[in-house]
């Protein structure tokens, strides 16, 4: 029970008191203290997959900016649902890592056994057979029957050449297996490669990916161009709708932005709300593809819930910057970072070049 400090009075009316104003502090202090675990829990997360882990850290941060908006029980209590929902969502990704992780570490373990196992087979047979016959051509020897000792050779020599063609061909086979199996290790690192360089949420290739790219291009001083597209209302798509319907609609931009500019760009993720493809040809075209995106990428964006379908309207914003044939290098990049540094949606001229 709250009391009064000697020399304070309490207002009978038109004040407020301390214990009316505890449960307000009260809830404040719940969510700081929620907000902390949740950072807590993106930062110290275990990483297993690199993709994975980069997505479950921003969902959480995502969460964590939900918390300082919540002003009911009722809205907290829905942020704690889609941390639940992260954290399991995690955990299943994670049994089906180390579930592969095991799977390849077993079948690596029985191609190994079963290569040996076929050389040491192999050289055991062929060793014994020739073994055999050697020892009857020297019992023929010793015996001094020259018909014999003509007879064993040519049964040597027959074995001897049967065991050698034996021999190659089981190597052989083991060999063409062992290609096999070496192609398909490379098809996999591959593939894990791709994923590292792969941002999960939307399937494009992260930022890295891109700058490397523009490094050569600059290099070289060949003409090209950037293309970016700003969702202006990611953030309050991803308060609004569950994290799985808003990587379906990233993924579906991704899709449609490849469907303009082809398969042989680079379509990268240069921020949370930020897409940039690098296109190798002249302004102009690259200003038509602009155009194009624009009208491509335009809501809706039909994404599965539960089975059933359901509409995002995910607006965007095009813009772009073009690099001459050797044009300085150092105004291309900040023309660039002053177009992928805009935070504010009305900072963008739509289809229009930064010059």
């Amino acid at each position: 029970m709250a009391t009064n400090s000697p020399g304070n009075s309490m207002e009978p009316s038109g004040g407020t008191s301390p214990t009316e104003q505890s449960p307000t502090k009260d809830y404040q202090c719940l969510e700081e203290c929620y907000a902390l675990a949740l950072r807590s829990a993106a930062d110290y997360v275990v990483e297993l997959d690199p993709p994975a882990t980069r997505d479950f850290q921003r969902h959480l941060r995502a969460l964590e900016q939900r918390v300082s908006t919540t002003t009911t029980a009722e809205s907290l209590r829905a942020v704690q649902a889609s941390f639940r929902g992260e954290l399991r969502e995690y955990r299943d990704l994670s049994r089906v890592y180390f579930k592969r992780l095991r799977d390849d570490l077993e079948g690596a373990t029985q191609i190994m056994e079963s290569f040996a196992g076929s050389l040491i087979s192999n050289g055991d047979d062929v060793q014994q057979h020739v073994r055999n016959e050697m020892t009857k051509l020297e019992k023929a020897v010793d015996i001094g029957d020259l018909e014999r000792i003509k007879k064993c050779v040519q049964a040597t020599v027959l074995e001897v050449t049967r065991s050698y063609d034996e021999l190659n061909k089981a190597n052989a086979l083991v060999t063409a297996e062992l290609q096999h199996e070496i192609r398909l290790l490379h098809h996999e690192m591959e593939r894990e490669r791709r994923t590292v360089w792969t941002d999960a949420s939307s399937g494009a290739w992260v930022k890295k990916k891109m700058d490397d790219r523009l490094d050569e291009l600059l290099k070289t001083s060949e003409a090209f161009c950037v293309i970016v597209v700003l969702v202006t209302n990611l953030r309050r798509l991803k308060v609004q709708c569950s994290s799985s319907l808003v990587d379906q609609a990233l993924r579906a931009l991704v899709k449609r932005f490849y469907g303009v500019l082809g398969e042989q760009s680079i379509v990268a993720r240069a921020s949370e709300d930020q897409f940039a493809a690098i296109v190798e040809v002249d302004p102009a075209t690259a200003q038509v593809m602009c155009r194009q995106a624009g009208e491509r990428l335009a809501p809706p964006y039909s994404v599965q819930n539960n089975g059933v379908a359901q509409h995002i309207d995910m607006r965007v914003l095009c813009g772009i910057v073009g690099h001459a044939r050797g044009s300085d290098s150092s105004e291309f990049r900040r023309k660039l970072n002053q177009m992928t540094g805009l935070v504010d949606a009305a900072n963008v001229t739509a289809h229009n070049p930064l010059s």
